[in-house]
């Protein structure tokens, strides 16, 4: 048993089956949820710790029990969005799919930093752009509230990826429109669902600069209040079948002005906490980008952890 969790791909297969097994043995009744829940975490801290580096053991306990405390809420919880243009239809990635039908991009070292940043109960994420929904689904498995949005149907009509496992926590939508998202209640009612942290990898380059006012419009109306934006972009051209799907192609200062108008600022010393390659996408499968932490121009995020360079 001491070599069952070897990998990151072991943890995450464990995971899906722990999700399984704690859908079959929870009790219906709600009342008799807290004995069950503890047993099964404590079941799940053993397991992980079997294998688990010393700095790590403590952050895979929280992921774990954090996993469990949320499944029924989050599992059970409906969510729906508003939007008026569902597809993106005019978009050059929907008429010339290309990384919407390809990219399914994870990094769990990337989701053990942000937890470790900002803790899992606090994590509501919408990943912008999501593709095959890899990230959200890695996410959502960790037991946090993950909600992905892609602008083409390319996966969704072929179940593609993630489409095919998490359909109901994967929509489509025109970013460059206004979208929303809500939660309907026991009792019927529908609530905004706002998100504490929004994700966007390789995906400003791809919107046209004229559409970026609203894009951020949009992240701030999905945004909760104090939440952080991290997004990948990238300054070069990428042309497909002779069609260039990187509308906005300018450098980093251009960028940093460009977002500081539309009412962000980015946070330069959050940058290397992830650095180099904890991120979602970076050199190695973006090369030519960069990196952004973000948040409203008069907000600030998280302070990072004490130990953040062991972790």
């Amino acid at each position: 048993m001491r070599r069952f969790f070897t990998t990151d791909s072991s943890r995450q297969g464990f995971a899906n089956s722990f999700r399984k097994l704690a859908r079959k043995i929870l009790p219906p009744s709600r009342a008799s949820h807290a004995d069950s829940i503890q047993k099964l975490v404590e079941f799940i801290d053993f397991k992980f710790h079997e294998n688990a580096s010393p700095a790590k053991q403590i952050l895979l306990a929280q992921i774990s029990g954090g996993a469990v405390r949320r499944l029924l809420k989050y599992d059970r919880m409906t969510i729906n969005i508003e939007s008026d243009h569902r597809v993106a239809v005019d978009s050059l990635d929907h008429i010339h799919p290309w990384g919407t039908k390809r990219d399914n991009s994870t990094n769990l070292n990337f989701n053990i930093k942000l937890i470790n940043w900002l803790g899992l109960e606090n994590i509501r994420l919408l990943d912008i752009g999501c593709s095959g929904g890899g990230f959200v689904k890695t996410m959502h498995d960790a037991g946090a509230l993950a909600i992905g949005l892609e602008g083409s149907d390319y996966s969704k009509i072929r179940a593609r990826a993630e489409w095919a496992t998490i359909p109901d926590r994967l929509f489509t939508a025109d970013a460059t429109k206004p979208f929303k998202f809500s939660s309907c209640l026991e009792s019927g009612k529908s609530v905004p669902v706002k998100f504490s942290i929004i994700t966007a990898w390789e995906f400003l380059e791809h919107i046209e600069e004229t559409d970026l006012s609203t894009v951020f419009d949009n992240i701030d109306k999905n945004l909760d209040c104090n939440g952080v934006v991290i997004m990948s972009v990238s300054t070069v051209d990428d042309y497909i079948d002779g069609v260039n799907l990187h509308r906005t192609v300018k450098p980093y200062p251009w960028w940093l002005e460009k977002i500081n108008h539309l009412g962000f600022r980015h946070h330069e010393k959050f940058v290397p906490y992830f650095a180099p390659d904890n991120w979602i996408r970076y050199e190695e499968n973006a090369a030519g980008s960069f990196h952004l932490v973000m948040t409203r121009i008069n907000e600030e995020p998280n302070a990072l952890p004490d130990a953040w360079a062991e972790s």
